[in-house]
């Protein structure tokens, strides 16, 4: 079966979704794309350049069986500009974010624009794929009272619909470049921050978390690693001259490295108040990390059942005492618990693809 991805912003996790599938699939897949930048260009824009790029892909390859969209897609001005050659292909719609429930910037003002064409991207979809239950479930929550605010004409008839054709597939993570399990020996213990450098990952509770585990006596080494879209972020350069030589890592992990720093972690930290899946923090528990994290988001869906309740906290004071307390006394992650993780490697998770698609 030949399946082209649709991924208009082609960076980060997005890029990481499209090409996992692409390499694990046991289909022929072709990727559609364009650079991950302008994000709100690429959903006004791109469905144009993907419609001309995808009829130039498939002037050489074929035609494609199905379409697998992200949610950066404007999904029905794409099918409109292809329907005289591909009026008749499935389109999936994948929702690996959505600009319904997405954490707006404080510097930003609420704009529905994106959203609504997330909603008109889920209506002409044939199967509306989330990456968790949590997300699938925000945003069907959420859809009712937003389409409510408008005067006439609501839309809220089809929402029985939408639900219908919705599912959950995780997003695959390309876990075959850890090591199940295996942390490095020696030091104090290692606390892994992997997380984006922006506000919707809560950098400041973070800092002020840490700051306050050392304060209160904990022998720890710290790890911030992850994208920075701010030359200069304040908060995290006067983190770096307060903590000293504390601070092993600061800054963008090139990949070598990043495999180490996660493989070295023996904590690794979330403050997210966005977070519908959670790929950096899944790398870091396969490869035998603790997990500290909120009990929010997707997070509780993602730990292991059996154990998760030792590593979600409620509050300030308990992601603390959390730290604190696996910092001394060190969790060593059992069999069941890593293959619970590695169940999110794309080997395992590409055919749960390839089935949903091979049945359109």
């Amino acid at each position: 079966m030949r399946v082209f991805v649709l991924d208009p912003y082609h960076a980060g996790s997005h890029a990481a979704w499209s090409n996992g599938y692409a390499e694990a699939s046991q289909h022929e897949v072709h990727i559609v794309s364009m650079e991950g930048r302008f994000w709100k260009w690429r959903m006004h824009g791109g469905p144009v350049t993907l419609a001309e790029q995808t009829l130039a892909i498939a002037a050489k390859v074929g035609l494609p069986d199905v379409f697998i969209a992200s949610d950066m897609v404007d999904l029905p001005t794409f099918l409109g500009l292809v329907r005289s050659w591909a009026a008749q292909v499935p389109a999936v719609l994948y929702m690996h974010e959505n600009q319904l429930t997405y954490p707006i910037s404080p510097s930003s003002t609420p704009d529905l624009t994106f959203g609504l064409m997330n909603w008109k991207s889920m209506l002409i979809a044939d199967r509306v794929v989330y990456n968790s239950q949590f997300h699938r479930t925000e945003v069907e929550e959420r859809l009712p009272g937003v389409l409510k605010n408008f005067p006439d004409y609501r839309h809220v008839d089809f929402l029985p619909d939408v639900v219908f054709k919705s599912s959950v597939l995780p997003v695959g993570v390309d876990l075959a470049r850890f090591k199940k399990g295996v942390r490095s020996e020696g030091g104090a213990p290692l606390v892994l921050w992997n997380q984006r450098w922006e506000h919707d990952k809560n950098p400041t509770e973070m800092i002020d978390a840490l700051t306050a585990v050392i304060e209160a006596g904990a022998d720890i080494r710290i790890a911030l690693c992850g994208e920075n879209f701010r030359n200069e972020p304040e908060e995290f350069l006067e983190a770096r001259e307060q903590w000293g030589d504390r601070l092993v890592h600061f800054g963008w992990a090139e990949e070598e490295n990043y495999i180490d720093l996660v493989s070295g972690a023996d904590i690794v930290l979330s403050t997210a108040k966005h977070e519908f899946f959670g790929i950096a923090v899944i790398e870091a528990l396969y490869s035998g990390a603790t997990g500290v994290l909120p009990r929010r988001l997707s997070y509780p869906e993602i730990l292991y059942p059996e154990t998760a309740e030792e590593h979600l906290y409620d509050d300030f004071d308990q992601m603390v005492q959390r730290i604190i307390h696996f910092a001394q006394n060190p969790h060593q992650a059992s069999e069941a618990e890593l293959t619970h993780y590695g169940q999110f490697n794309w080997s395992k998770v590409a055919p749960q693809y390839d089935n949903l698609l091979e049945s359109l």
